[in-house]
């Protein structure tokens, strides 16, 4: 059943033919019959409860009257989607007569033919309480909490650790060939990259080049072999023990042979 046919202005006068007309697309114009009176007060009391927190609202405004509450081209639109989340208030008969866009327009009407017809309804009944403000906005979402400092896993430290010792390692050894008479240990290595390199930052709460210095000057190492020295080569022109006598020692005067070779004959 569409809405009522009753043109509702100022000058609307109230009549029991009238109320009829508004009751009418609700089927609550049998006014004999008291399930419809129950009805239509349960209607009147959710109208109502919607409509006068709206009022009080209105009124608080400068220059609002009741008369100019809903005089715009939105009028009754908050009243309708309001008292349409509440639906399930009205009486069993009434939420299944129309779709809700079509109830939600009847029951504008309603209201707007007893605030024209009937005092009472221009002023929010005693005790009326204004709506409640709106919820708050939800609190923005919690931001993701920064790492704490210190809880890496071991091997998560580990490797960290080892990514820069071996950038520092690179930074410090590569330039130039570290001459043999000063070759370092390991952990000598290992402080002087430490205490000269500038750390990379890292999840550890001390830098790895800090803990590699410390464990530098802390813990034992063995010293590497020195190396082997050059064996110094040998003088020119000495002969080597046990070598035999070549021909430059024989002596100058060969005539001095023939004489000794006679001398073993006769002997």
């Amino acid at each position: 059943m569409p809405r009522t046919t009753l043109r509702l202005q100022t000058t609307t006068k109230g009549s029991e033919a009238n109320e009829k007309r508004m009751w009418m697309p609700l089927l609550l114009d049998n006014f004999d019959y008291p399930q419809t009176a129950v009805d239509r007060q349960a209607v009147l009391d959710v109208i109502r409860s919607v409509y006068d927190p709206l009022l009080i609202v209105w009124l608080g405004g400068p220059g609002h009257t009741w008369a100019n509450q809903f005089s715009g081209r939105t009028a009754g639109r908050e009243f309708q989607t309001q008292i349409l989340a509440r639906m399930a208030e009205l009486p069993a008969g009434v939420q299944s007569v129309e779709t809700r866009p079509v109830l939600g327009g009847i029951l504008y009407d309603i209201l707007r033919y007893y605030r024209f017809t009937d005092a009472a309804w221009r002023a929010p009944l005693p005790g009326a309480a204004a709506a409640p403000p709106p919820p708050p906005p939800p609190p923005p979402a919690a931001a993701a909490p920064a790492p704490v400092v210190g809880l890496a896993g071991d091997d998560e430290l580990a490797a960290a650790n080892m990514e820069v010792l071996i950038e520092a390692a690179v930074e410090v050894l590569s330039p130039a060939p570290v001459p043999a008479a000063n070759i370092l240990t390991p952990l000598q290595i290992l402080a002087e990259v430490a205490s000269s390199a500038e750390p990379s930052p890292i999840v550890s709460p001390t830098s790895s080049l800090d803990i590699l210095a410390a464990a530098a000057s802390i813990l034992p190492y063995a010293p590497m072999p020195a190396p082997a020295p050059t064996p110094a080569p040998a003088p020119v022109g000495s002969p080597a023990p046990g070598d035999k006598r070549g021909r430059d020692d024989s002596p100058e005067d060969e005539s001095e042979q023939p004489a000794k070779k006679k001398q073993a004959g006769s002997g």
